[in-house]
């Protein structure tokens, strides 16, 4: 039961997680049409509760940690071990991807937009 349990919590918390990130794909098209000023207050303001101190942080940060404690869990379940194992690893992946190199494409990208604007 408390297998289930925490498989339960886990599935949530990474299908929250993944509802965060698929809200930011689904807003890109309108926000690359606004001026740099315009977007970087509507990152300020509008984005507040997705990183930390919100709760958007503790769901990413809960996600990743929750599917590294269910592959440990399930470590002597042979099938259940491999595909709980595949997808955190695809998290593990998928983290730095996400916070780390789209933050740098999206700032080059404000980056060229501002320079284009200036001439």
């Amino acid at each position: 039961m408390f297998l289930r349990i925490w498989r339960s919590l886990t599935i949530i918390l990474v299908a929250l997680f993944t509802g965060l990130e698929f809200a930011h794909i689904l807003e890109l098209p309108a926000k690359m049409q606004y001026d740099g000023a315009l977007y970087v207050t509507i990152q300020n303001s509008l984005y507040r509760y997705f990183g930390a101190p919100g709760p958007g942080a503790f769901i990413t940060v809960g996600a990743v940690l929750w599917a590294i404690a269910l592959t440990v869990l399930v470590r002597k379940r042979q099938s259940a071990f491999w595909w709980t194992l595949a997808g955190t690893v695809c998290l593990l992946i998928a983290f730095p991807l996400i916070y780390f190199l789209n933050p740098l494409f999206v700032s080059l990208g404000i980056l060229l937009l501002s320079c284009k604007n200036h001439r």
